[in-house]
């Protein structure tokens, strides 16, 4: 009887023992799911931004290339040259490289022809960033300026003369933006910001 009382008690540590090992084990289980569900959590937000950024980047880049084909100029080295442009002066000021192309599509539209030069980009940002305005509505008003609109001209305390070309007013429009603005987008960057666009086209990348 003796013995068997002691193989009685000596099963049950052996079923204690098994069950406290069982709960360990379930208890590492529960920490690695919880862990997994966090980790799998962050893998999805990383590749639903790096989706995002590069869907925003083509969108950008099909609006520049309709907006030159749209003017008979399109090319891929001419894409190339905006787009090299954007992203300069998104590395200069900190402004997104893809608001910027979107930008230059949209200016296109009014100098026909003519190409969108980085004097002009910049002096638009500066324009921007001087009077509050979002790059998409300065764009408009700039192209409107530059196409001799008188309201848009008086609202931007701008002049032309009567005659001009397309060419010759964005020159001139240009010239009295840097008198009045240059400088500006660049002297407003937070160096932060600079640092989260480049950041921004590390995730773009990714996304391809």
């Amino acid at each position: 009887i003796i013995r068997i009382d002691a193989e009685i008690k000596g099963f049950q540590n052996q079923l204690k023992r098994v069950k406290d090992e069982t709960k360990n084990l379930e208890t590492s289980l529960n920490s690695i799911a919880r862990i997994s569900a966090i980790a799998w959590a962050g893998i999805t937000a990383t590749i639903g931004t790096t989706v995002y950024a590069y869907q925003d980047s083509a969108k950008a880049t099909r609006e520049l290339s309709q907006a030159l084909a749209n003017q008979g100029i399109y090319s891929k080295e001419l894409v190339k040259d905006y787009k090299d442009i954007a992203q300069a002066l998104q590395d200069k000021t900190g402004i997104d490289d893809d608001d910027i192309v979107k930008a230059q599509a949209k200016i296109q539209a009014y100098l026909g022809q003519t190409k969108v030069t980085k004097e002009l980009t910049e002096a638009l940002l500066d324009y921007s960033v001087t009077t509050n305005t979002n790059v998409s509505q300065a764009t408009i008003q700039l192209g409107k300026a530059i196409s001799g609109d008188i309201d848009n001209l008086r609202a931007m305390k701008l002049e032309l003369k009567d005659g001009m070309s397309v060419q010759e007013r964005m020159g001139s429009v240009i010239d009295q933006l840097k008198g009045k603005f240059e400088g500006q987008a660049q002297a407003s960057a937070n160096s932060m910001e600079i640092l989260r666009r480049v950041f921004a086209d590390f995730m773009e990348n990714i996304g391809k």
